[in-house]
Parts: C-alpha cells; structure tokens; sequence
C-alpha cells in the first residue's frame, strides 16, 4: 500500500534529520571555523565540537584563520585542545616573518604541552624565532620541558640565551625544578640566577636545612633576577646554628667594611635582635646601592641591575628598621622613634629613585 504524498515527504525528511544527527556535521571545516567565530554561543558551542570531532581533518582550515589572526586567542586555544597533530603545522609559524604570529604559536604550543617540548628546544637550538617567547612556552609546559631545557643551559655557549632560559626557569619554575637546581647552587658558574630560582620555589625550611654557609653568605649577598624580600626574611632565622656561626666567623675575618660582610653582619644582627647594630650595617650598602644607582640611570642594563638589587637589599634593609622599631616601642622608645625616622627616609629614597626610573622609562 502506497503512503499519500504527505506522509511520504515527511518520513523521508525525518530519515534526513536523522541521517544528518548521525553523520555529525555535513559542514566543511572552513564553515566549521566560520561558526567557531560566531558571536552567537550555542553556534560557536557546535562548531568546536564538530571541529574537535573532524580531528585532523580541521587542522589546515583552524590553522589558516589562526594565521590571518581571525579571533587568534579563541582559534589559539581550540588549536592547543588537538594537542599532538596540532604541533607540526604551528612549529612550522615559529620561524614566521611576522613576529606576532611567531610569539602566538609559541604561546599555543606552551599550551599544546609534552608533545611540544621537541620542537621548542630545535627552534632555540637553531635560533628560529623569539627565545625568550620560546622559553616562556616551555616554562609554561613546566615538568617535561625542565630536563630539556637544563641540557640545553649546559651545552650552549651563547650568553644570552643561558640568561633567558634562567629567567624562564625563576618565572615558571616550580619545587620539582628547585629540587633539581640546588645541587648546582653552590657552583658560581651557574651565577645568580640559579639560585633565584631556588630560593623563590623551595619553602624557606627546607632550603635551611640544605645550605652550607658559603651558599647562604650567596643568598644573603646576591642580586636575584626579581626582589625576594619575604623568602628571604623567612630563610635567615630558619638557618641552622652552626651555619649562622660559621657566618658570623667568616664576616669577622673580613676586617675592612665591605658591601658583602656588611649585609651578612645586617642580618646576623637582625637575627639577634640587635636592632641598632642591623641598622648601622644595612645603612652602608643601602648608601652604596643608592648612590651607584643614581649614577648609571642612564645606562638602561646597569641601571635594571642595580634597580632590582636596590629593591632587595634596600627592602630587607627596611624590613630591619620596621621590625627594630616595633621590637623597642615598649622597651626604648627613643630608639624605636630613631629607626622608624630611618626606615621612613629610607622608603622615601626608594620611592623616589624608582618612580623617577618609572616616569622616565618607555
């Protein structure tokens, strides 16, 4: 028995319906992408589901608009969700004319993961691209990227790329690289910036408990690549007893005033308690750091230097005259009153030196 013409049209559009809903999506994928860029969220919802259901297949169309920077941020982020098939072809965009587009890769990349690390390192060992954009992407990638990235530390003899991978490392850094950098502390050919690193991501304990002295007489001296003001006022009183003596008895055969013995002698005292005496040995290298800095602001790499070494020593300083002040207002007033005179002017020079740095800069 044949179906009036009716109920035929409406049974064969539903087999359509239906043969579409199984087949996902008829769409091509530049359509697909187009949909994706939707201002209208449930499109956009469908068209990242059929695109992540096409696989590799959607690659070279999300690829193409993430090119022509259409929505780059939001075509980044699904591209970085294909993970492995979606390194190859943005690799390739890492050695790219076009700097924007050649720092955004590397960002998707960061966020691609694992499968990334390889083609990172080959473009750093090659020179393609920016290294500190490839750097920040492996920083970002963390754990699988560190050993990479150390082999890469060791083996090259370009200075300024040892420098960029070390700030990648204080930047991205975590306890698992802390742990792995601080066997290499002790090394001063591996500078300063090895041991921001570690002492930004290891808690102030458990790095107490591992330093010898000459490696905290580093710690309390150093210029890190960033002020570490708390981590390190939380490190001094937790050194053990035999350490604090073993500094007090190297600082003691440095007859002469020097930058070094006078901070190591800064914090000995402040551990003590001595208030008064912290604050007369801070006040020499807090001078020196202020009239050296004031000297080289037009010089743009001494001066970053010396701002950030400012900053830090001048900032544990600080925290010397404050915590002084606040240990004596009961018992000596007159002093207490004396050293938050000190800490004020010493935050007022602070201020001043670095904000002028601040408006003159770009």
């Amino acid at each position: 028995m044949r179906l009036p013409a009716r109920r035929r049209a409406v049974k064969l559009l539903a087999a359509c319906l239906a043969a579409a809903l199984l087949a996902g999506c008829s769409a091509t994928p530049e359509e697909l992408v187009a949909d994706y860029l939707s201002d209208d969220p449930d499109v956009s919802g469908r068209a990242e589901r059929d695109l992540l259901g096409l696989g590799g297949e959607a690659l070279p169309a999300l690829v193409d608009a993430f090119v022509a920077g259409e929505s780059r941020e939001k075509t980044g982020r699904l591209l970085a969700r294909f993970e492995k098939p979606a390194v190859e072809p943005l690799a390739g965009l890492l050695g790219s004319d076009d700097p924007a587009l050649a720092a955004d890769a590397a960002w998707v990349l960061g966020q691609v993961g694992e499968a990334a690390v390889e083609p990172l390192i080959g473009a750093l060992e090659s020179g393609t691209g920016s290294p500190a954009d490839l750097a920040a992407a492996l920083g970002a990638i963390g754990g699988p990227a560190w050993a990479p990235m150390l082999a890469l530390f060791d083996s090259t003899e370009d200075e300024n790329l040892k420098g960029i991978l070390a700030a990648a490392f204080f930047t991205s850094g975590d306890a698992d690289l802390a742990e792995t950098l601080r066997p290499r502390v002790g090394d001063p050919r591996f500078g300063d910036a090895f041991l921001s690193t570690v002492v930004a991501h290891t808690p102030p304990e458990a790095l107490a408990g591992t330093v010898d002295a000459g490696t905290a007489w580093r710690i309390l001296t150093f210029v890190p690549l960033e002020p570490l003001v708390g981590p390190i006022s939380e490190l001094v009183p937790e050194l053990p007893p035999d350490v604090l003596d073993e500094l007090t008895r190297t600082a003691a055969k440095r007859d002469r005033p020097s930058f070094e013995r006078d901070l190591v002698r800064m914090h000995l005292a402040g551990v003590a308690g001595e208030w008064n005496e912290a604050a007369s040995y801070g006040a020499g290298p807090f001078e020196t750091l202020v009239v050296s800095y004031d000297a080289e602001r037009e010089n743009p790499l001494s001066a970053d230097l010396l701002r950030v070494a400012l900053l830090h020593h001048g900032g544990l300083y600080l925290k010397y005259l404050i915590d002084g002040a606040e240990a004596l207002a009961d018992s000596d007033f007159e002093q207490a009153q004396r050293l938050s005179a000190l800490a004020g002017e010493v935050t007022r020079v602070i201020e001043e030196l670095t904000g002028a740095a601040r408006r003159s800069g770009p």
